[in-house]
Parts: structure tokens; C-alpha cells; sequence
């Protein structure tokens, strides 16, 4: 009887917390639903919903953050895009890079219970592609993700998940203190400066422009 009645006090416990993080949230998204209704992403258009996904090519800043222009600060040119750089930044280093393939190798029963952070690398991606996805329309019809108007923000999924990943990893070096050498941890590296080379005759072009 008394774990019934502890079970019970917990769920109303757990309810009247809802409701007071619903109330206290209030402060935040009232305004910004009253904003939202008076602007244009009160039309949630399909057009809107895609305007703002991140180009498939622009993937390779995960490795290279400056291919094709940086901030412009120290002369350097700026990005080469229209866009806004800082919407679609969202290299967090290689070693993030170098944990998220060496993690898979390691990859054994039972299933890892980092193995869920993978996961969302790839559906962070997924995400801000937006539009540039077979999935743009099934997303579209999402209740409130469908009126986003800058899918390029979901990145910040991928940035988190990388961000953890690397944190298994290290926890994974230390607790094994392995020293076997993983060719293909040096993938994200040699990508990256190889699309150095390429995108040096890009920024070369804008420079001259």
C-alpha cells in the first residue's frame, strides 16, 4: 500500500513540475509565439521551411571551416556565399572527427550506450539539411519544426553530438590505454587539408573579385 502511495505522490510530484516549468517557460515563448504570429514566419510555407537549409557541399566545413572564406577579419576573404557564415559553422575540431570513427571500431555486444550519439550526428545533419533531403516535405508537416525558417541551426544537434562523443572517447583511451594505431582516424585530416588545396583557388577568385 505505501509504495502505491509513493508512487502516486511521485507522479503528482513529476505532474505539478510540468506545470510550473510550463508556467515559468511562459515568460519566454509567449512573447516570442506573439512575435513569430506578426512576422513572416507566420506563413509556414514549405518555401520558408526549406529557405534556409544548409547546401550539401557546405558539409565539407566539418573538416575545413574556411574552404570557401572565413569572417573576413585579418584580410582574409569572406565567406563566398550570401549566407550568413556563422549559421551553417559548425566545425568543432578533428579529434571529434577522429572519436566519432574510431568509437565505431570499437563497437561490440552489448550495444554501447554511446552508440546513441552517432546517431545523432547523423540526424543533426539530416536536419539541417532541410530541404535538400527527401524527408524536407514529411518534416515540413512536423507541428512547430515545420514553420523553422533556418534549418542550417539544427547543426548545433551534430556540434552537441560530436562534443559528447569525444568525451567517450577519451574516457575510452584512458580506461584502456590502447596505443594500436587507427588508419582511419587520420581520414578527417587528410580530408580536410586536401579540401585546403581545392578551395584554395576559390578564395583566390573572390580575393581578385
Amino acid at each position: 500500500v505505501r509504495c502505491g502511495q509513493l508512487r502516486w505522490r511521485y507522479l503528482l510530484d513529476v505532474a505539478v513540475a510540468g506545470i510550473l516549468a510550463v508556467c515559468l517557460s511562459a515568460l519566454q515563448w509567449l512573447p516570442g509565439l506573439h512575435a513569430v504570429n506578426n512576422s513572416q514566419r507566420s506563413d509556414a510555407s514549405y518555401t520558408l521551411f526549406v529557405s534556409g537549409s544548409i547546401h550539401i557541399p557546405w558539409l565539407a566545413l566539418i573538416t575545413q571551416p574556411t574552404l570557401i572564406g572565413g569572417s573576413g577579419s585579418f584580410r582574409f576573404p569572406g565567406f563566398l556565399s550570401g549566407y550568413n557564415l556563422p549559421e551553417i559553422a559548425y566545425y568543432v575540431g578533428l579529434l571529434p572527427l577522429v572519436a566519432f570513427i574510431v568509437l565505431l571500431t570499437t563497437v561490440r555486444r552489448p550495444i554501447p550506450e554511446w552508440l546513441i550519439w552517432h546517431v545523432l550526428v547523423l540526424v543533426g545533419l539530416v536536419l539541417a539539411l532541410g530541404g535538400k533531403t527527401p524527408l524536407a516535405h514529411i518534416m515540413h508537416h512536423v507541428p512547430f519544426f515545420g514553420g523553422q525558417r533556418l534549418q542550417s541551426r539544427n547543426v548545433m544537434v551534430t556540434d552537441l553530438a560530436l562534443a559528447v562523443i569525444f568525451g567517450y572517447w577519451v574516457e575510452y583511451v584512458f580506461a584502456h590505454g590502447r596505443r594500436r594505431l587507427h588508419y582511419l582516424a587520420a581520414f578527417p585530416a587528410v580530408f580536410g587539408g586536401a579540401l585546403s588545396i581545392v578551395g584554395q583557388p576559390l578564395r583566390r577568385h573572390q580575393t581578385d573579385n
